[in-house]
């Protein structure tokens, strides 16, 4: 289900999300109004994977402090994930198979250096050079990021083209589409 990009430009991070939900098997598929871009303690998260994540990331999870002088990568690998590893365990929703957790995929955006990263399923953090999408329109979404990379448009117009190119040939992703920034919630 869905697709979630997220593109950094000039000084700022765009995040963009669709409305779709639905089963795996494609069997069932419904547009809802529940959030999935959340804005916290200086972040902006864009989950796809499960509902039950979603809750957990808006209601339960808090991000720990940076620690002064920790570089940001370093923090997301280890203090960013363990205290979500934590969040899940807590909340029951970390699967363990084969003695490994599982969880699903979502991205970051740190509103500080404007940075953003990749949390895949195995609590991998990536950090992608200026754009990434995750969900299962990804592929979609990634062909329309590339190939709109040199043209002159907006980071907003892009994340429009990249859901609306992933709609078009995934069954699983469907507007209205969210898209924001940092900049964009400073001024609502």
């Amino acid at each position: 289900m869905t697709c979630i990009t997220g593109i950094i430009a000039k000084n700022d991070v765009y995040m963009g999300v669709d409305s779709a939900s639905g089963m795996t098997d494609g069997q069932f598929q419904q547009t809802v109004s529940t959030k999935k871009l959340i804005f916290k303690r200086g972040m902006m998260i864009g989950y796809t994977s499960a509902w039950r994540m979603g809750n957990i990331l808006e209601h339960e999870f808090e991000p720990p402090a940076r620690r002064k002088g920790m570089d940001l990568e370093k923090y997301m690998v280890v203090d960013f994930i363990g205290a979500l590893r934590k969040s899940f365990k807590d909340a029951g929703f970390t699967e363990i198979e084969h003695s490994k957790e599982h969880a699903g995929d979502f991205l970051v955006a740190i509103e500080q250096g404007s940075r953003l990263f990749e949390i895949r399923s195995d609590f991998s953090v990536i950090t992608p050079v200026s754009y990434a999408a995750v969900g299962s329109g990804m592929f979609s979404a990634l062909a329309s990021l590339k190939t709109t990379e040199g043209l002159k448009l907006g980071a907003a117009e892009r994340i429009r083209l990249a859901l609306e190119t992933a709609a078009n040939f995934n069954f699983g992703v469907r507007g209205p589409f969210e898209i924001a920034s940092f900049k964009d919630r400073q001024d609502s």
